[in-house]
Parts: C-alpha cells; structure tokens; sequence
C-alpha cells in the first residue's frame, strides 16, 4: 500500500535534485540569449537567471 506513495515522492526528489545539480541558471540564461530566444515578460540576461533561480 505504501509502494506507489513512496515510489511518487522518491521520483519527484531526485527528479528535483538532479535538476538542480544539472542546470546553471547563468549558463541556460546565456545560452538563451545567444540563441535569441527568452522567457515572456522576463528581459534576457541577468533578469533570466534570477527567474529561473526562483
């Protein structure tokens, strides 16, 4: 019964661990800018990083 539950919330852990382990919010807000893309409402550079930070 505890199986499933247990299996859900270890996935989501370590799903959120490694992304944080893996991504540089500087480095992905740069490579979005060298590509020429950005987030809506979010001014590319240092404003990309702070928002994908949070």
């Amino acid at each position: 019964a505890l199986y499933l539950p247990t299996n859900i919330l270890l996935i989501a852990f370590f799903n959120y661990y490694y992304t944080f382990l893996q991504l540089d919010p500087d480095d992905v807000s740069e490579q979005l800018k060298r590509q020429g893309a950005s987030i809506p409402l979010v001014r590319p550079g240092k404003s990309t990083a702070t928002f994908i930070r949070t």
